[in-house]
Parts: structure tokens; sequence; C-alpha cells
């Protein structure tokens, strides 16, 4: 299964810690989704969507490292990926951006084929890729516009794929540049699709034990600069955080202000 990763923050960020040194690491994960990886921001001021993503593993690439620390944005998605459908190839990779929309999907949709025919020109023709997550994109997406919001368009979009379509997850990232969008469900198996959120704030993290003196020192000169962020992740990155469960069938939504309201979908 691919594995997800999202932050937004009060102030500009790196996500090399969460990627490279937490004791559960995204480049950890990638030894079981060893078919891409990808990273996608947003500038701080103009908020222009960009996208980075290699079609090897995290533990292979030679520039993770260095984009991963150069990297500064108040809201990032991150993704690892372990291929289902479509082969592993740029085009396949997550996280797909269109517009300013950025978005990454764990889990897999079996008859994306009929989805697809449900997308109407201008999004069928953004698809560049072979896979089922493009599809669900460009889905979320329409239906988001048809309904002239976005709440109401991600629940049309779920509860059409949900009545009529075969499937194992529907988790999801999704962000416009302004807010962090992060649904879970699947057809079964909680634990398998799980998601986590977690709120940092200027407090010295619990994990710090687990770390080299100047990583430490690193995280503590961040916590005194009052950085604060909300953290989305598949698995907990840390042992000893508050990391909480996002509920089953729920879209969690975080603001620019940080806060995190939970809303039940299904």
């Amino acid at each position: 299964m691919c594995r997800l990763f999202g932050i937004i923050a009060n102030n500009p960020v790196d996500i090399h810690f969460s990627f490279t040194q937490a004791p559960n690491s995204m480049v950890c994960q990638s030894t079981w989704n060893p078919d891409g990886w990808g990273i996608g921001w947003y500038d701080n001021y103009s908020l222009k969507a960009h996208v980075f993503k290699e079609p090897i593993s995290a533990e292979q690439s030679k520039r993770l490292d260095k984009l991963t620390t150069n990297i500064k944005s108040k809201l990032m998605i991150a993704h690892i990926r372990k291929s289902t459908t479509g082969k592993i190839k740029l085009e396949n990779t997550h996280p797909f951006c269109c517009k300013n929309w950025i978005f990454a999907h764990n889990g897999s949709i079996s008859t994306y084929s009929m989805l697809r025919k449900k997308l109407l020109l201008p999004w069928f023709f953004e698809i560049k890729g072979e896979t089922d997550s493009e599809v669900y994109f460009y889905w979320l997406l329409q239906c988001i516009q048809n309904k002239n919001n976005l709440i109401a368009g991600i629940k049309s979009a779920i509860l059409e794929i949900i009545e009529s379509h075969k499937y194992s997850g529907l988790n999801f990232l999704l962000s416009d540049g302004m807010s962090l969008y992060s649904f879970r469900y699947g057809s079964d198996y909680h634990y398998y699709y799980s998601l986590f959120y977690l709120k940092r704030d200027t407090k010295s993290p619990p994990y710090l034990y687990f770390l080299s003196k100047e990583t430490r020192q690193l995280i503590e000169y961040k916590c005194a600069k009052s950085e604060k962020a909300v953290l989305i992740a598949s698995e907990k990155l840390t042992p000893d955080e508050d990391w909480r469960e996002i509920p089953w069938g729920s879209l969690a939504v975080v603001q620019r202000d940080l806060s995190v309201q939970l809303i039940s979908i299904l």
C-alpha cells in the first residue's frame, strides 16, 4: 500500500526530519513501498503549486535528502508508492497536480475505467498516466466544481464510488494551497488504511531522545521560534507524540490557522 504525509504550518518548514530521521520515517516505510516517491508544495507568497517526484524508491533517490532540506513551505504533501495499477514511471507517481490542486492517494479503485468514462472532457484530457489514483483525483475535482462547494463535492464523489464501484481504499490528501484536506475510508481493513493527525506546538517533542545532538538542537531551535504545525500521516512517525486517528469515513480539514475540523462524510 502507499503511504501519505502532509503538513501545514504557521511558518515555512522543511520535511527532512519526517522523511529521513523520524523513528518511523517515510524513507523507512519506502522499504515496503518502493515504486516511487514525490513531494508537492506551495510558494509561501504566491501559493503557486509545485511537484517533484521520481519513479524510484525513496531509499535510492540521490536528490531526496537535499530536496527535503531545501524546500521550505507552509504546506506540503508527500507520498511513497506501492504500485497497484499503472507501470512504475513518472506519470504514475504521486502527488498529482492540476491547476493549483495537489493530490495523493492510498488505496485502489479496481473499476476506475468506468469512473474515467464519467469525466467530462476538460478533466478527461488532464490525465497523463494510467492509474486509478489520477482518475480519482479528477473525479473529485469535477464533483467539487459541479457542486460549487468543496465539502459537498467530495461527499458526492465518494458516495458515487461507494455505491457504484469496486475499491479497496479511498484515503487521500488534497490541497488548494489554502487548506489541507484528508479523507479516510476503505472497503475494509481499518488498520491497513490508517490515517493520523498530530498538532505540534512549541513544546519540545518527546521523541528528541531518539535523535543526534545536532538534530535535537535544530528542533529545539525551531520550537523556540514558536513554530507550530499540523501533520497528517498514514502511520505514526514518532512513538510518544499525541497522534490522533482520523475517524473512519471522515474528512479532516486543516485551515491556515491550524484549526482542525473532522467532518463525517459517511
